[in-house]
């Protein structure tokens, strides 16, 4: 039996604003914002408190038996705050800023589960099942007069800072649940071994998601959805060597439709959910202490993408239309190098496209702020001169993407550079563990995959014990 409690407080001021061309402009059009700069407003905060709490039990009922269970219950709450909801960029170097003050808001979600893992022979085939259910649900709360919003014109990023604005009341109304999602799932697998060397898991799941908007007298907006599905897992694995591991698995999902955030002009906006279907074949080898990994894949997804409705507006509005296919393949490596040299990497190679989209002009196109190529390694070292004290880091480059959905114009590739120290030792009793880390170290300005300025140099403290 498990119990776990945390509470959480966290206030950020002067967040940093994202920049996107003005309608009618492209990256190309617009300089680029120094990233050793925060364009955020000195007036702008936010403050969160979070609590969470929950209860694990697992009970190991015979060898052939066991079960477990739990719930978890997690309660954000959102003081009044001031932010930045994007920033349109022009040719001149000024920009335009959206800004807006939010009432009060608070947001809980409950989660449960109840599974059995069974163990049992049939013939010649010895089967591990598992049979149970999970479940959510979340409400979020807010007042009707929760949004108050101005549009500061004429800034530049050479003096980006304004005066506070003057904003409407916001937060005077009673607080009301205007936003609720609901998922339930009854699961039935099976891990089957036949022999040695073939095994095959098997499931089914049967999900119900609802999610809706709701008005302050409870009743239900357009934005409001239900729906079942059955989505199966077969996975078939061969393992012809103790060191190569060979599977080939079809997997089927029901994924929830994108809720419009707040930097698009529909914000709030609920998108119907879909079954999303993937396949992968691929192989697992071991040597010595590494572990090197291949998989061809080909999976599908819901098709979204972002446009200005019109040239008059600051903000774009988030559409979604058909699917989106990935094709491609996938390398990876994981272990230890040499005894002091761990590693993490890997390269993705796939071909995207928008598929089944009711828009001539995108079908066939890549979906937008999609990289066809990315790679990654990251890597800790021991040294021998400090006890206890180990650098890592690692490079994370990110092929080139097209911003846009029509394909028309193409960001470069980026590689980003990180680095950190770890440090392990012990006070009387208790160890005690030091970490540092910097992303992107070299502060470099760059366009991320999302269309958006990348983050700047990042540095992260914590010092953990245990008791």
């Amino acid at each position: 039996m498990q119990f776990n409690f945390a509470h959480r407080n966290f206030e950020q001021n002067g967040k940093p604003t994202g920049f996107y061309p003005a309608p009618g402009l492209k990256f190309s059009d617009v300089p680029m914002p120094d990233a050793r700069k925060n364009y955020g407003q000195n007036w702008t905060r936010s403050e969160i408190t979070t609590d969470r709490y929950g209860l694990d039990v697992k009970w190991v009922v015979n060898d052939a038996v066991s079960l477990r269970a739990g719930a978890q219950s997690k309660t954000n709450d959102y003081s009044p705050y001031i932010y930045s909801y994007g920033s349109t960029l022009y040719a001149d170097g000024t920009f335009d800023l959206g800004v807006a003050s939010i009432g009060s808001q608070k947001s809980t979600n409950k989660s449960v589960y109840a599974f059995s893992d069974i163990g049992f022979d049939t013939g010649l085939l010895r089967h591990k099942m598992v049979v149970g259910i999970n479940g959510f649900f979340g409400e979020y709360s807010f007042t009707s007069d929760n949004w108050s919003d101005v549009t500061l014109t004429g800034l530049s990023l050479n003096h980006p800072y304004v005066e506070k604005p003057v904003f409407g009341t916001v937060g005077s109304t009673l607080m009301y649940v205007g936003r609720k999602t609901i998922y339930r799932s009854i699961i039935v697998g099976d891990d089957i071994r036949f022999g040695e060397k073939w095994s095959a898991l098997v499931g089914i799941n049967r999900t119900f998601l609802s999610y809706g908007m709701f008005d302050k007298y409870g009743a239900k907006s357009t934005s409001f959805y239900e729906k079942w599905a059955n989505t199966p897992t077969l996975s078939l694995i061969y393992k012809p060597q103790p060191w190569l591991t060979t599977y080939a698995t079809y997997i089927e999902a029901l994924q929830q439709g994108a809720v419009v955030g707040d930097a698009y002009k529909n914000f709030g906006q609920v998108f119907q959910p879909m079954v999303n279907k993937q396949v992968e074949i691929g192989a697992k080898i071991n040597v010595d202490n590494m572990l090197l990994s291949t998989a061809l894949f080909k999976m599908d997804g819901v098709s979204t993408y972002e446009h200005y409705a019109n040239l008059s507006d600051i903000l774009k509005t988030m559409t979604q239309d058909g699917k989106k296919e990935h094709m491609g393949v996938e390398f990876t490596a994981v272990g230890k190098l040499t005894n002091r040299l761990s590693l993490v990497g890997g390269m993705t190679f796939f071909n995207a496209k928008q598929i089944k989209t009711s828009n001539p002009s995108l079908k066939g196109r890549r979906p937008a702020q999609v990289s066809e190529k990315m790679a990654k390694i990251y890597g800790e070292y021991t040294l021998t001169s400090v006890e206890g004290l180990f650098l890592n880091g690692g490079v994370n480059w990110m092929g080139s993407f097209y911003y846009d959905s029509e394909n028309t114009e193409k960001l470069p590739a980026q590689t980003v550079m990180d680095a950190g120290l770890r440090y392990e030792t012990r006070i009387n009793t208790n160890s005690v563990t030091a970490r540092l880390y910097v992303c992107n170290f070299t502060n470099k300005s760059y366009w991320n995959s999302s269309g958006g300025l990348g983050e700047p140099r990042t540095i992260a403290f914590s010092l953990t014990t245990k008791f």
